[in-house]
């Protein structure tokens, strides 16, 4: 149980310690390359391929087009983990960023009471860091502006409003840990992927 100033919020330690994996997890859908077929695999057919991650980059306006390339990330995230034994709880959570608790989000359309504390921590998590971090396309936002826009979400319904209000109590120590977190990233990732090319998931459509 998280108790933060008057606000407390059931969750168990087990599901803490998952949490960061997940988030670890929830874009793997977007860093990889996938390419659909036709059974039997003999007379195998490729139908198409998405590249995610170069399009998360596109410093312009998405086409209607790129934006349904990008919705469907959280899925194949989906289609990569629920293959692992033993993690389905990760596996939801970073599937799920982007279910809204009034139904409309993706990739299945969840409401919630389909969606636990570890979903809605997550789903404002992601929001958090779409708004604050800098994209190739804006700079991030400053406090009170994501604060705004994430307070709105809550009165629609749309995020958890316990999370939201535990987020503007602990606001800059989570920021400073994200920046932390975020300075690491440059190195890693020249190091790790700068050169090559995105793994491959194959999927079979029957």
């Amino acid at each position: 149980m998280y108790e933060g100033g008057n606000r407390t919020l059931s969750i168990d330690s087990r599901s803490v310690r998952l949490l960061y994996p997940a988030a670890c997890c929830w874009q793997i859908g977007g860093g990889c390359r996938f390419i659909f077929s036709q059974r039997p695999l003999s007379t195998r057919v490729e139908l198409s391929t998405t590249d995610i991650a170069s399009t998360l980059q596109n410093p312009a306006t998405l086409t209607r087009d790129e934006y349904a390339v990008i919705r469907q990330h959280p899925y194949f995230t989906y289609s990569v983990l629920s293959t692992i034994g033993g993690i389905p709880m990760i596996a939801d959570w970073a599937t799920f960023h982007h279910e809204k608790l009034d139904g409309p989000g993706y990739p299945f359309h969840l409401d919630g009471k389909n969606l636990n504390t570890g979903s809605r921590i997550l789903a404002v998590a992601d929001v958090l860091t779409a708004l604050a971090e800098d994209r190739p396309y804006r700079q991030g936002m400053q406090r009170d502006e994501v604060l705004s826009i994430i307070r709105a979400m809550g009165a629609k319904n749309t995020l958890d409003r316990k999370v939201i209000r535990i987020l503007e109590e602990n606001y800059e120590e989570i920021m400073t840990q994200t920046q932390g977190k975020q300075a690491e990233v440059p190195a890693s990732y020249d190091q790790d992927f700068v050169g090559r090319r995105p793994p491959e998931i194959h999927c079979n459509v029957t």
